[in-house]
C-alpha cells in the first residue's frame, strides 16, 4: 500500500535546522494517516501498533520548528492547518500517558 511506503520514507526533522520539503512531506503523511484512520480506510489499531511512537516523534519535531524553509511559517502553524493530524496526535499522546496506569476494579 502506498501509504506505508510514504511513512517508511519519512526522515527525522531537526527543528534547529529543518529541511523544508522534509517537514512538509512529514506533515502531509501525518495528515494522510489521520484522515485514512478517520475514514476507516486503514485500521487505527494497525497504525497504533506500528507507527504510534514515530507519529508522535515526528509531530513533536514539526511542532518545534521555528521557521519552515520555503513556507514562511512555523511548524505550529503548519500543524494547525492539519486538524486530523492534531486529533490523532492527541489520542496517541493520551494513550502513551495512560500506559501503565492503575485501572479501577
Amino acid at each position: 500500500m502506498a501509504i506505508w511506503q510514504s511513512i517508511a520514507e519519512l526522515k527525522h526533522i531537526n527543528p534547529q535546522n529543518p529541511v523544508g520539503p522534509d517537514v512538509l512531506k512529514a506533515m502531509n503523511a501525518l495528515e494522510l494517516v489521520a484522515l485514512c484512520c478517520e475514514a476507516g480506510i486503514i485500521d487505527p489499531d494497525i497504525v497504533r501498533r506500528t507507527f504510534r511512537q514515530t507519529y508522535v516523534e515526528l509531530y513533536d519535531q514539526i511542532d518545534q520548528v521555528a521557521n519552515v524553509p520555503g513556507l514562511s511559517k512555523t511548524g505550529k502553524k503548519l500543524i494547525t492547518e492539519n486538524p486530523a493530524a492534531m486529533k490523532l496526535y492527541q489520542t496517541f499522546k493520551q494513550e502513551i500517558m495512560d500506559q501503565g496506569s492503575m485501572k479501577k476494579l
